[in-house]
């Protein structure tokens, strides 16, 4: 009797306290409940809300800065810790893409077709297929990488797109906030191997040793009109180093690129060569060090709405913070893959983190949504991120980055980069070359 009557303390306990936790976190999860980084980008469970998360504290909608950031510090960079600092403003959202729904369904076809076949050559950071020599055909060469080196060859090897026409603007802001010089960029990549959605597929026939070709340009002011260069990155970056030429129109002159061309500035604005979409050197010119899987607030997957006009223009009623410097966007817990790189060449950066999706929160563009960058004293530099655009209905992507931003939280000014970049319009390997860029110079 006496042990009954013990027996049904201890359940009254036990759901006393459970109804004291549901009372404590209304709407979240108890934290034996809370799914592991690991688990969200693996499959195994749902990704959950910053509400979730938070057991309620920040709701979808809320605002934070620099006065409240500790109520979401365990999930902030230190770049976007700065960034609070310094005058940012987060609204809270949640991601609603679905898994695998942000990039189109050829990618993911191939991703699923060729899973367990790529081959690593980690010396020379190149996938193979099933076998040295053989190319990799497209998709997700590591689904679920185990190491850095599979994070970072997904970059190369993984691409969503086929080829993507870049047109937008970059704008410099000073310490003040205040936007003082705006030129326009033009841009085109075409990717020659792992081709997915357009003809031909696999490889463009004659190309088989390069991976993509690029040529990018600013068209506007007219003194800068040119200023840019041609670029082709091979698929194995140690047997064929990058190849290309930079023209400098206010000399008229044109020069061959090398390795430390990637690490001059582009047009004076805070990105070098090497930050377009996180991280352009050749990957064999850097070590890579795998952190963990962590939930972190990133750019929203998807914006609720186009903040591009027809000039690829900001909409007017975008919300900044700190005069001009920071656009006002939303921000959502993701699973993300935090890798450390470090140069292995002469560099002007010590080190870069970087804030990788998982497989299965792709979107065209880059991979890389955000990352903290130091000088080679490792004191934090630059933080740089970059939000997506809206849904695509029609090709099932969402479209690609619309704006990215560069602060430099050393010198306290930024560079917003609005472009609109429309993937898989059909183009062809020559529309990227030297002649083509000095084209747009004339």
């Amino acid at each position: 009797m006496k042990m009954k009557k013990k027996e049904n303390q201890w359940r009254f306990m036990l759901i006393l306290i459970s109804l004291l936790l549901v009372l404590s976190f209304p709407g979240g999860l108890i934290a034996g409940e809370v799914p592991s980084a690991e688990d969200v980008a693996f499959g195994k469970a749902a990704l959950p809300t910053i509400e979730e998360l938070t057991g309620g504290k920040v709701k979808e909608g809320d605002l934070i800065n620099k006065d409240n950031m500790d109520l979401v510090k365990e999930f902030l960079t230190e770049g976007q810790t700065r960034s609070l600092e310094a005058g940012m403003v987060m609204i809270m959202a949640n991601n609603k893409l679905k898994p695998f729904e942000g990039v189109p369904v050829s990618f993911n076809e191939a991703t699923e077709k060729n899973r367990g076949k790529a081959f690593l050559d980690t010396k020379d950071m190149t996938v193979w297929y099933e076998k040295e020599g053989q190319l990799w055909p497209g998709g997700c060469p590591f689904p679920e990488p185990k190491t850095a080196e599979e994070v970072m060859a997904n970059l190369k090897f993984g691409t969503v797109q086929d080829d993507l026409a870049m047109r937008g603007w970059m704008d410099y802001v000073n310490k003040d906030g205040k936007m003082y010089k705006s030129q326009g960029y033009w841009g085109y990549y075409v990717f020659t191997n792992c081709r997915k959605t357009l003809p031909p597929l696999g490889t463009w026939p004659g190309y088989e040793d390069q991976i993509y070709r690029k040529v990018t340009c600013f068209v506007t002011p007219l003194e800068a009109k040119g200023l840019g260069g041609f670029n082709i990155r091979f698929y194995n970056d140690t047997e064929k180093y990058d190849q290309g030429f930079f023209y400098h129109p206010a000399f008229k002159k044109t020069g061959r690129s090398n390795a430390t061309t990637w690490m001059n500035n582009t047009g004076g604005t805070d990105y070098t060569y090497g930050d377009g979409f996180g991280l352009q050197d050749p990957l064999v010119d850097w070590s890579f060090n795998l952190k963990g899987i962590q939930f972190k607030l990133g750019p929203q997957l998807v914006a609720p709405k186009s903040f591009l006009d027809a000039d690829a223009r900001p909409v007017r009623d975008i919300t900044y913070d700190y005069g001009e410097k920071y656009p006002r966007f939303g921000f959502a817990v993701i699973p993300i893959y935090v890798v450390e790189g470090t140069p292995k060449i002469r560099h002007v950066y010590g080190k870069k983190i970087f804030y990788i999706s998982s497989y299965r929160y792709l979107t065209p563009g880059s991979y890389i949504k955000f990352e903290d960058i130091y000088d080679k004293q490792q004191k934090l530099w630059k933080h740089y991120c970059s939000f997506n655009g809206p849904y695509n209905e029609k090709e099932h992507y969402v479209r690609p980055d619309e704006c990215c931003i560069m602060a430099d939280l050393q010198s306290r000014h930024s560079t917003t980069y609005w472009v609109t970049m429309p993937i898989n319009a059909g183009m062809n390997p020559t529309d990227c070359s030297l002649k083509s860029l000095l084209a747009k110079g004339r």
